[in-house]
Parts: C-alpha cells; structure tokens; sequence
C-alpha cells in the first residue's frame, strides 16, 4: 500500500515521505521503504497555485481571452458574461474566423493568420480595431491583440476587448463638447449683441444732449453737425 504522512526534521522543518507498504503474514508485520517527496509536493502546491492565480485572473477579466492554433481553430476561451465570446463553444471544433467575424471578412482573416505566422516577436497584432458578430447576427467593434505561444497545443493567445460602450462614451462625449461650443458661440454672440446695444444708447444719449444744448444755444452750427453725423 502507498500511502504519505508529515515528519519533522531535526533542524525544525517538516518533511513530506512516500511509504511503500507490505504485510508479510509469516512476521506479523510489515515491510516499508520510504522516499522524501517533500520538493515534490512543493511544485504541486506551486502548480496549483499556479492554476488558481490563472483561474482568478480568467474570471476577472472583462476581456474575451481565446486560446486557438495556427488555423484558426479555438482550443479554450473565457466565457465572461461580458466578453464578445462568451456565448461561444470552448471546444476545439469552434474555429475562430467562422464565429467573430462577418461573412466578408471570413477570407481576410485567414490572411490574417498567415501574417500572423510571419511576424517577428511575439505578439503579432497590437490593439487593433476589427468589426465581429455577436450570437444574435449584431455587428459590433472589438480591439484585438494576438501574442504568439511557444510549445503546447496552441499557437496564439487572442485577447479581445468589447469596444460598444467605448465607442458609445466616446459619441455621448463628442455631443457634449459639441453642445458646449455651441453654448459658448451663444455666449460670445450674446455678449456682441450686449456691447453693440450699450454703443447705441450711448450714441443716442450723445445726440439728446447735443439736441438740448443746440436748442440753448441756436448760435453754435458745431453741434448741429455733430448731431446730424450721430444719426
């Protein structure tokens, strides 16, 4: 029988042995051989948090991250409930360039994928705008960002990132700076139409005084043209 247990060490730490078991019925007893696996459960507690840590960081991100080969073929996915691929397959069958993007940009893609393979370094394609199709047949803008995998089943790691509310802030904020300066042209219109309203009561004050003064004083034929040229 096999079978694993914990002892502490002389110099205070613990180690984890791997006993090897056998009855013998004759003795009474039992033979055993032990082995120290102690740095083994190490990686396998590293392994797991390893996994965990991946795990966590799949489920946090609002990002579609699609793990896929060098045809297109998608081996996992994230199935955010945000994310643009979150109502496709994770299985191996579902093949990228047939379920994100429009019918006639099915031939580009594969294109895409030969440039891919092409490409020095590893990431391939860096926060690049494409248009995709949801499960309901609705287009939609997405950012892409290919990086190139090296051993494993897959080729490439696409991380895809939902642009519609982006997009949408980005209009809603283009419209509020439109209406701002719409308000400040207002404004300075407003402010014309005030100061050349102000000129013109100043104006016509001028001429009633000059007209009050002409009429005291008939004998100055000056203020009677600097009447006649303020109107």
């Amino acid at each position: 029988m096999l079978f694993e247990n914990r002892y502490r060490h002389r110099d205070g730490s613990y180690r984890w042995l791997e006993w090897s078991a056998i009855g013998v019925p004759d003795e009474r007893g039992y033979y055993a051989v032990a082995r120290d696996v102690t740095e083994r459960r190490a990686e396998q507690e590293r392994l797991r948090a390893s996994e965990a840590y991946k795990t966590a960081v799949h489920e946090a991100s609002t990002d579609a991250i699609v793990a896929m080969d060098g045809e297109g073929a998608c081996w996992t996915s994230t199935r955010r409930p945000s994310a643009p691929t979150a109502t496709a397959p994770r299985s191996r069958g579902n093949v990228l360039r047939r379920a994100r993007r429009p019918a006639e940009r099915r031939a580009a893609f594969q294109a895409d994928l030969i440039r891919f393979g092409k490409a020095d370094g590893r990431i391939v394609e860096f926060r690049v705008e494409h248009v995709g199709v949801r499960a309901d047949g609705s287009l939609f803008p997405f950012e892409l960002t290919v990086t190139r995998l090296e051993g494993g089943p897959s080729t490439y790691v696409a991380f895809i990132r939902d642009l519609t509310d982006a997009k949408r802030g980005e209009e809603e904020r283009r419209s509020l700076e439109d209406q701002v300066r719409q308000a400040q042209k207002m404004e300075a219109v407003g402010r014309l139409a005030g100061n050349i309203a102000r000129d013109i009561n100043d104006l016509l004050g001028c001429d009633r005084r000059l007209r009050g003064r002409r009429g005291r004083s008939p004998g100055r034929p000056g203020a009677s043209r600097v009447s006649a040229s303020s109107r």
